[in-house]
């Protein structure tokens, strides 16, 4: 009976870690000792210590007394080994799963369906369910069983190809989730429709990044390795959909990925190629003065310069530096120089641009803003300055860039309007007058996902 409350309580998903925390400190262990190296083992596996935690449920596999526990051990295991792709191993755990359900308690049986419907569908279709009996009206009592049922009934739609289906029970899951709460199923439904639909309808993909990344941040506060799964998605339909908002969460992303320890870095290297890809080629300077001579860039401008015969000379640059820069002559050029090229030419946004280029880009969309915002901001007295300043660097993601307390002794002493304001300082500026602070207004607003409300 215990075992059962426990895991109704495991049903809040990572809200119940101060539970938890309590329970190991003061549970008598010779009563609860297979609890404890169950909930540890959770523990583990929250924190993105997945090596780690394979070891703790191994050896806990060995030594524990109730068969209960025994198998909710071997559901954490398989989605243990199911995260780090170890797939020759999760099949001893699927086929002993399968085998053991009908000697597990009715409470257990849901998450054993759950999880062999899912693992299933991403290793093993061949493999028949028919003898487990997948669904009753038992299971259906159980809100986060069912919400995990029917996200594995929607990997089987999306592997049938009935992408829009699988959006639809993927949004049940979500819903579900949502009244529990459950953080971690609710980011794993709208991560799924936004992968599965990222070839199949770019448009619906994007607009579930939004609800995505909006809960993602209102419920995990440790950003962990575990959460770069959603990253790497966003990411990814940003990207494909050419938006310039992918260059603002490669910046946040990076500094995020920069304060992880060595071991998760490498995971997520293996797991995740092309984030670090993302990362290593689409992060944006500040405002270099120079930039160096790269063969992308001088690709781009030998397009302009050379193949449509522009003229040089109408730029207001030396025509000679630019000469030697794209005969390789040169090992830089100015930004100012480069900006004063593209202010010339005439082109379509594109995200696989030069980073130089969308640098540039930019930097002028910024200062564009800054010059009609700049003139609303010093028109408000010192005391709005403070406020709305304070709470624009609370909520922006380029604070570490800014040093506060010096800004304040700045317009104390009215002298921000004759300093060098530097880029993040006229993001933070431009954010104060922002049309749409609040995320949520601006899906509403801007996206319309009709029968979707996120609050």
């Amino acid at each position: 009976m215990y075992i059962k409350k426990l895991l109704r309580v495991l049903d809040y998903g990572q809200f119940i870690k101060p539970f938890i925390d309590y329970f190991l400190n003061f549970s008598n262990t010779n009563i609860y000792d297979d609890e404890i190296k169950y909930l540890k083992a959770i523990k583990l596996k929250w924190s993105g210590n997945y090596n780690e935690a394979l070891l703790k449920i191994n050896d806990s596999l060995s030594t524990v007394n109730k068969k209960n526990i025994y198998y909710l051990l071997l559901i954490e295991k398989m989605d243990v080994l199911t995260k780090l792709s170890k797939k020759n191993e999760i099949k001893d755990v699927f086929i002993e799963l399968k085998k053991g359900i009908s000697r597990t308690p009715n409470y257990v049986r849901p998450l054993i369906i759950g999880s062999l419907n899912i693992t299933r569908e991403v290793y093993y279709d061949y493999i028949s369910l028919e003898e487990v009996r997948t669904w009753s009206y038992e299971y259906d009592k159980f809100p986060v069983d069912k919400a995990y049922m029917f996200m594995a009934e929607a990997r089987k739609k999306r592997n049938e190809k009935n992408y829009i289906e699988s959006k639809n029970l993927n949004l049940d899951a979500f819903y579900i989730l949502k009244d529990v709460p459950n953080p971690s199923g609710i980011t794993k439904a709208l991560n799924n429709i936004c992968w599965w639909l990222r070839y199949e309808n770019i448009e619906l993909s994007l607009k579930f990044t939004f609800p995505l990344l909006f809960y993602l941040g209102y419920y995990f506060e440790d950003f962990q390795s575990k959460i770069f799964n959603t990253f790497d998605t966003v990411l990814t339909v940003q990207k494909r959909s050419n938006l310039n908002i992918f260059y603002d969460n490669i910046f946040i992303i990076s500094k995020i990925y920069s304060n992880l320890n060595n071991d998760k870095k490498i995971y997520i290297k293996n797991k995740f190629p092309e984030l670090i890809k993302y990362i290593d080629n689409y992060y944006l300077c500040d405002s270099p003065k120079y930039y160096k001579n790269t063969k992308n860039l001088r690709n781009f401008l030998k397009e302009f310069i050379f193949e449509k015969n522009f003229s040089i000379e109408n730029m207001n640059v030396s025509s000679r530096a630019i000469k030697d820069f794209l005969l390789e002559k040169r090992d830089n050029i100015q930004s100012i120089t480069l900006n004063k090229i593209l202010k010339n030419l005439e082109f379509d946004f594109d995200i696989d641009l030069p980073i130089e280029v969308i640098t540039e880009i930019k930097k002028d969309f910024i200062d564009n803003k800054f010059r009609k915002n700049a003139k609303r901001f010093f028109s408000l007295s010192k005391e709005k300055q403070f406020l709305e300043l304070f709470i624009s660097y609370l909520s922006n993601y380029y604070r570490n860039e800014i040093n506060l307390l010096q800004i304040i002794k700045y317009i104390n002493k009215d002298k921000l309007i004759k300093v060098n304001i530097t880029y993040p300082l006229k993001q933070l500026i431009n954010f104060i007058f922002y049309k749409y602070k609040n995320p949520i207004l601006y899906l509403e607003n801007d996206f319309k996902i009709k029968g979707l409300r996120i609050l």
